[in-house]
């Protein structure tokens, strides 16, 4: 088992948990967000807002479910940014479609919920014995993402410009974290050649 110190300067342990940090960012920021961004942006009623909710919580559950029986097939690489990928367009999508695209936020959740499972078992994959270390590390990154992200970053946008704008940085986060992953399966592959 390598150390703590030994892992902390690993350029792979740095991405995994910027990873995560932006995949649970993500997932807060849309349990935090959507209800006022249905309310305030789309004046949607509560029964329409506690659908949109349950409907993100149903598919993230159907995500992870699905997710099981296609990640091996493949690749934990390629499936973080397959799936980082498909729910930043949909987010897009919503944004720009307007009202009557709005379900594919919560939709999203299909896409999103596989995501950290994924990351983890890319981890354990890739540290051996060391990968129970490095996993609390991307977990503690995760919820500081949560934090920062969700509350602080958001939070911010939403309230200096606006919640369309706040979640179009759900947009940008993925697209950060497609980009990682893909140059972490760069330099994966690189060592193992």
């Amino acid at each position: 088992m390598r150390s703590t110190k030994e892992l902390l300067k690993d350029i792979k342990v740095i991405l995994f948990s910027l990873i995560v940090f932006l995949q649970i960012g993500v997932e807060f920021s849309i349990i935090t967000w959507l209800a006022p961004f249905l309310k305030d942006v789309e004046d949607r009623s509560d029964l329409e807002i506690s659908f949109y909710i349950a409907l993100f919580f149903i598919t993230f559950t159907i995500g992870r479910l699905l997710a099981s029986f296609m990640v091996e097939k493949i690749g934990y690489f390629n499936f973080i940014i397959f799936t980082a990928g498909a729910a930043s367009l949909s987010i897009t999508a919503a944004l720009i479609g307007g009202r009557s695209f709005t379900i594919l936020i919560p939709l999203s959740g299909i896409f999103l919920a596989p995501q950290v499972p994924t990351a983890q078992a890319a981890i354990l994959d890739s540290f051996d014995s060391s990968g129970i270390k490095v996993v609390g590390f991307a977990q503690t990154a995760g919820m500081i993402g949560s934090t920062v992200l969700a509350s602080w970053i958001i939070g911010f946008v939403n309230d200096f410009i606006s919640i369309r704008a706040g979640f179009f940085i759900l947009v940008i986060a993925l697209a950060a974290d497609l980009l990682i992953t893909s140059y972490l399966k760069y330099i994966t592959k690189k060592e193992t050649a």
